[in-house]
């Protein structure tokens, strides 16, 4: 091949490479302003738009059917840093409260999804459905009942289990926040 060849190959595929970059890059603009555009925002940045105008919570009841006993604290955890990360809620004492909040886990499962031909559990996958309401702690009028929150989260091995286990209550206290979100 003669290097006039060549050099028009390398030219040629210089001249592609730049051709890509540039639509590449006049893609990912036009996706974000699209998406700054419409209002789009990551749901852990939206504020709580809290029923009845409260302002402070306390989380009166979690019911946990579960024989998790590890699950009770770590869900009134994520749930109070969520919403305390989206602001507008402060977490008191019962008697300063004018919410109070019940958690009710309906189901937590821990189960294998694949196995080998051996029995052996290659995949494992964590299920958690709970449901949350807010009463009036005046007259303990219900205030808001949220739809049901169903998460999932697969992992192999034990140490990816810890891991999947707080991913599935953030998840899960994630999307309980996004219910209470104006945007949403």
């Amino acid at each position: 091949m003669p290097i006039e060849d060549l050099n028009n190959a390398s030219n040629r595929k210089a001249k592609w490479g730049l051709v890509r970059r540039m639509l590449l890059f006049v893609c990912v603009l036009g996706w974000t302003v699209t998406f700054s555009a419409c209002g789009y925002r990551l749901s852990s940045s939206v504020p709580l738009d809290l029923p009845g105008k409260i302002t402070t919570l306390y989380i009166e009841e979690v019911e946990n059917p579960s024989t998790e006993p590890w699950l009770e604290s770590r869900l009134i955890s994520e749930v109070r840093d969520e919403f305390s990360r989206r602001g507008r809620v402060s977490w008191v004492g019962r008697g300063q409260a004018q919410g109070l909040m019940h958690l009710i886990i309906t189901r937590y499962r821990d189960y294998a999804k694949v196995e080998s031909a051996a029995e052996e559990t290659l995949k494992s996958e964590l299920a958690l459905s709970l449901e949350g309401r807010i009463l009036s702690a005046k007259d303990r009028k219900v205030l808001w009942i949220s739809s049901p929150v169903h998460v999932r989260e697969s992992f192999t091995g034990t140490r990816q289990k810890r891991r999947a286990q707080r991913r599935i209550v953030q998840d899960a206290a994630d999307a309980l926040a996004n219910q209470l979100s104006a945007d949403f």
